[in-house]
């Protein structure tokens, strides 16, 4: 089964021109390698170094999704050597769970360009050669972007039993990411006069919308944030159904038509895309969070 299920996603990477640069050869016979000794072992198939496979094999749409993204990026002329850097990165870690950080970011970046907002990729800020990660053109004024992706995993996800998750441990993991890229010296930090978005991944191991929401309001009291405008935060890490979080007390403020426009880009991003084998997981992992 997991032969055929592997075959019939390389099927669909192989249409893809873009994705089927990562999705390579060598990553096929890797995976297929790793499932026939697995058969061999007469064991269980858990492998971390199939993360990417088990993530797609049965969602083909993902493919879809991350090469339309990834096209829309290779349109923009100006950003081809940076794209190739992320895409780099990204192959060089498709056989770990650290994909995620960079394709998170390849599809956040992907989606403002496949919405035609994005001007710039890997933006110098400062004096010491620090770059943003994006720069957007919304109602006519730039718009600075740093992507970032929880990694840390606050606790197991259960298999049989439900389990007690600190909402205080969340909580402090959003707002430690947060500082992460906005204080003095850091990225966003390093924007001035301009309005910034932090997009924030959240995993399924971690922060999830209810401590994230009282981590930001946590943020837009404390005037060491100032410079941060807004947070953009998806619990997936092909970023979609994104939430947005708007800073009323930013030195920066987004205009109402800036902040009607972003909301535009949310409802125009979620498109009713879901993704039911992560909505299962979630549901099945019974968090009783305290």
């Amino acid at each position: 089964m997991l032969v055929l299920q592997l075959n019939e996603m390389m099927g669909v990477v192989r249409e893809c021109p873009y994705i089927s640069g990562v999705l390579d050869n060598e990553w096929y016979n890797e995976i297929l390698s790793e499932i026939l000794s697995a058969r061999i072992k007469s064991s269980g198939f858990e492998s971390l170094r199939a993360c990417m496979f088990f993530q797609l094999k049965k969602n083909h749409e993902r493919i879809h999704r991350i090469e339309r993204r990834l096209s829309s990026l290779h349109v923009i002329p100006d950003i081809q050597n940076e794209l190739q850097v992320k895409i780099d990165n990204l192959k060089n870690n498709r056989f770990s769970l650290t994909y995620r950080n960079y394709l998170f970011e390849l599809m956040v970046l992907g989606a403002f360009a496949e919405k035609g907002i994005l001007v710039s990729i890997e933006v110098p800020v400062g004096t010491n050669e620090s770059t943003i990660d994006g720069l957007i053109q919304l109602d006519g004024r730039e718009i600075y972007i740093e992507v970032t992706y929880t990694t840390q995993e606050l606790f197991e996800v259960p298999k049989d039993e439900a389990i007690f998750v600190s909402i205080e441990e969340e909580r402090k993991q959003v707002i430690r990411k947060i500082e992460k890229k906005m204080l003095e010296g850091r990225q966003l930090g390093l924007v001035d006069g301009k309005p910034t978005i932090l997009v924030l991944g959240l995993n399924f191991n971690g922060a999830d919308d209810y401590s994230t929401g009282l981590a930001w309001d946590d943020i837009m009291s404390d005037m060491k944030f100032s410079n941060l405008s807004g947070m953009i935060t998806s619990k997936y890490w092909d970023f979609i159904s994104p939430k947005i979080y708007i800073n009323a007390n930013a030195n920066c403020q987004f205009t109402h038509n800036e902040n009607s426009k972003l909301k535009e880009l949310n409802e125009i991003i979620i498109q009713n895309e879901t993704n039911q084998d992560e909505e299962d997981l979630h549901n099945l992992m019974s968090l009783y969070r305290q």
